[in-house]
């Protein structure tokens, strides 16, 4: 209510709107105003929710937040009823997490840090969040006055605080410090990487479609649902947020992405393997079978199967092959190298610290370099949606001593930190082996010319 009459304060002061006309249009929308309250009370209680399911799986992250709020000063965690290193320790012995209330305090707070951080940073004044300044308002003002609410005088702090209580209520909210770390990144160009995963998987109609469930599906299995979209938006962020060109052009980069994966999902039947289209009909299945419509599931399956699908338009882009034959390529190595299930086991690894958690980020980023340098290698040697037949007939000895390695290492049992960093390192090996000889050949028919 008060930043609409900050806004149209300039405009009674015009002339072009008096105080009566002013006062009856406020009653007009006092129902878009309520509902936008009662909207933004349904995400917070609902990121507490899937906060309280990680449960044990986020108690590093939160406490590794609580010391990061603690050393700016923000938090006193005795004050607040936190618990302490010593009582954070027992938790992890005993597996258990933080509790509701505990969540609703960090959440809250790393809200405060985080919009501290986007205010002191260049992100409420680029271009492309400018729509969100207009979107906070009701419709009926979006249309009237426009320009006026452009140059509302809040206008950065009601960007910044869009963007904060997005990233928070759909992250979680020790996510945008975790993302930031493991990317060495200023904590503020996580709101580039999330606005672009956001509008790149089409995020906010996704879960416009999965609130409509309410009272049509069990609360834990639309809850999964969430979770499900919250992993891609997670694993989308972290690579917007590394790649770094979300930060540069945020505009472009949601343009060019969007369109791959669009490409991507209309392709499919030529893009998957065969164990991944299965894959892909077994998620739809499981959603389905729980009540979500079929339509829905259609496109979580997609969004999960395809989560690569960012690397994948940068991997043709830059080999400038087919983005068909560069969605094969990656996908293909990803199962003969066992490299997809390294990655999807690897991001469930514990870290006992945070030292161990970026070493498990950092394993993560060497399995997707490889990946993407073995992916490049394949399709300059002429790998294409056909398959890699022709490139594994030429590095047979390398690929079979690599092949019975990654095998082993992505095996039954957990994966560990270590067996996970075996395993990216001998990807590497692979994709720098294979590099070498590539260049040796190109070298020696120069030579020979």
């Amino acid at each position: 209510e008060v930043n609409i009459k900050i806004a149209l304060g300039p405009v009674v002061a015009g002339g072009r709107l008096s105080i009566a006309d002013r006062n009856t249009l406020l009653v007009e929308m006092a129902g878009d105003v309520t509902a936008a309250v009662l909207r933004n009370n349904y995400q917070q209680s609902l990121a507490l929710s899937l906060a309280e399911r990680q449960g044990h799986a986020e108690l590093g992250p939160n406490a590794r937040l609580i010391r990061a709020l603690e050393a700016r000063r923000l938090l006193e965690r005795r004050l607040e009823a936190l618990p302490s290193d010593g009582q954070i320790a027992e938790r992890d012995k005993a597996g258990r997490g933080f509790v509701r209330p505990e969540l609703a305090t960090l959440s809250s707070y790393s809200k405060i840090a985080l919009l501290h951080d986007l205010l002191a940073s260049k992100v409420p004044d680029d271009p492309y969040m400018q729509w969100l300044l207009v979107d906070y308002f009701p419709p009926a003002l979006q249309k009237a006055f426009p320009d006026d609410l452009k140059r509302h005088r809040l206008r950065r702090e009601i960007i910044a605080t869009t963007l904060t209580n997005g990233l928070v209520n759909r992250l979680g909210a020790p996510t945008p410090l975790r993302l930031a770390e493991e990317a060495s990144r200023p904590v503020a160009d996580t709101a580039y990487a999330f606005m672009a995963a956001r509008e790149v998987l089409g995020l906010a109609d996704l879960w416009r479609s999965i609130d409509a469930l309410d009272g049509h599906m069990r609360g834990t299995d639309q809850l999964a649902l969430y979770e499900r979209v919250r992993e891609v938006a997670i694993s989308s962020t972290s690579f917007f947020l590394r790649d770094g060109q979300a930060v540069a052009d945020l505009s472009a980069t949601v343009t060019t992405h969007k369109a791959g994966l669009a490409a991507l999902i209309e392709n499919r039947g030529a893009v998957l393997p065969g164990q991944v289209l299965v894959r892909h009909q077994v998620l739809e299945g499981d959603m389905t079978g729980v009540g979500a419509p079929l339509d829905l599931a259609q496109r979580i399956a997609d969004l999960v199967v395809f989560a690569d699908a960012p690397r994948i338009t940068v991997l043709a882009d830059a080999s400038r092959a087919r983005l068909v034959d560069a969605g094969r390529v990656w996908f293909e190595i990803g199962e003969r190298f066992h490299a997809e299930a390294l990655g999807s086991r690897g991001r469930q690894v514990r870290a006992g610290d945070d030292y161990d958690r970026l070493a498990i980020a950092g394993a993560l980023d060497q399995l997707d370099v490889a990946r993407r340098d073995l992916a490049t290698a394949a399709l300059a040697a002429g790998a294409d949606a056909q398959g890699l037949t022709s490139f594994v007939d030429k590095h047979a000895d390398l690929i079979a001593r690599a092949e019975r390695d990654l095998a082993s290492a992505a095996g039954l049992g957990a994966v560990t930190l270590s067996r996970l960093s075996v395993g990216a390192g001998r990807l590497a090996d692979l994709a720098r082996d294979v590099v070498d000889v590539r260049l040796s050949k190109t070298a020696s028919g120069e030579r020979r010319r």
